[in-house]
C-alpha cells in the first residue's frame, strides 16, 4: 500500500506548485527505504525544482499524529 500510495503522487501532485512532507512515524526499515527511494528518484529524474519540494522526516518511534505533524511544521 505504501508503494502504491507514494507512486500515485507522481501523477496527481504538481510539484512545481506544491511541497510534500513525508513523516515516517516509527515505521519499519523497508517502509523508510520506499520513502527515501521515492524522494531520491523523483527529485533526480522528474522534479528538478529543488530538494525542498519533498521533505522526509524520520521519527525513531511513533510519536502520534499531532506531534508528528507539529514536527513537520517546525
Amino acid at each position: 500500500m505504501t508503494q502504491d500510495t507514494i507512486e500515485s503522487l507522481r501523477w496527481t501532485v504538481d510539484f512545481k506548485k506544491h511541497r510534500l512532507f513525508i513523516i515516517d512515524n516509527g515505521s519499519c526499515e523497508e517502509t523508510f527505504e520506499i520513502y527515501e527511494s521515492f524522494r531520491h528518484n523523483f527529485y533526480e529524474k522528474l522534479c528538478h525544482s529543488g530538494k525542498d519540494k519533498i521533505k522526509l522526516i524520520r521519527n525513531g518511534e511513533n510519536l502520534g499524529t499531532a506531534e508528528a505533524i507539529n514536527i513537520a511544521w517546525s
